[in-house]
């Protein structure tokens, strides 16, 4: 779909930027695109979005590489760059298991930058902040970082069902039934139909609504 997109209106995307995207939500290592990527030097965005896809993927070298090229932007894309390096160092500190520095670096980058931050990584930040924040029982900060990772993205956030998923858990947590109702909806209309591997969540949800009851 995006390869016919691009072919109707190339300028409409970036078809590059979308398949590495991709690729890394996928979980799939795409060094062809992470390269060209990585050649964007005067783009910071660009670059951010191949060190995610790498950091993704647990392509440290890759990683490191964007990184220094962030780090040696000029300003006024410095401030920026700096931000976006942080950002990937806490992405392969989160692969490598250490939670805490992950959460300490991607804070600092979303308390710096949090719409800098390019199309659907905002979205993927917020989300995984989110989940380190639940975990150390800060419920009220996830809260807020998925409110505001889903206002920045709107319904393009392509994590949206599993951001609603969490959401609803978390109000659980919290005893908000009424938030905990709207979540779990919305995830169960977004994917009822999906893959039978992603059911289990799905009959876990309505399990979920069922629990809370009627309004």
């Amino acid at each position: 779909l995006l390869r016919a997109v691009h072919d109707l209106d190339p300028g409409a995307l970036d078809l590059v930027q979308a398949e590495a995207l991709i690729a890394a939500l996928r979980g799939v290592p795409a060094p062809a695109q992470s390269s060209v990527l990585a050649r964007r030097g005067a783009d910071p965005s660009s670059l951010a979005l191949g060190g995610w896809a790498a950091a993704l993927t647990r392509d440290s070298a890759s990683v490191r590489s964007i990184t220094r090229q962030l780090s040696a932007l000029a300003p006024p894309e410095s401030v920026l760059a700096t931000s976006f390096a942080q950002a990937l160092e806490g992405l392969l500190a989160l692969a490598a298991g250490d939670s805490a520095r992950a959460l300490a670096l991607l804070r600092q980058t979303w308390e710096v930058h949090p719409y800098g931050l390019s199309g659907q990584m905002v979205g993927e930040f917020g989300f995984t902040l989110a989940r380190l924040e639940r975990a150390t029982g800060d419920l009220d900060g996830a809260m807020r970082r998925l409110a505001t990772a889903r206002y920045s993205q709107g319904t393009g956030f392509v994590s949206l069902a599993e951001s609603e998923e969490l959401r609803g858990q978390i109000a659980m947590q919290r005893n908000d039934s009424a938030t905990a109702r709207e979540a779990f909806r919305i995830f169960v209309a977004l994917w009822e139909r999906a893959d039978p591997e992603f059911q289990p969540r799905v009959a876990a949800a309505r399990a979920a609504l069922a629990r809370l009851g009627p309004p």
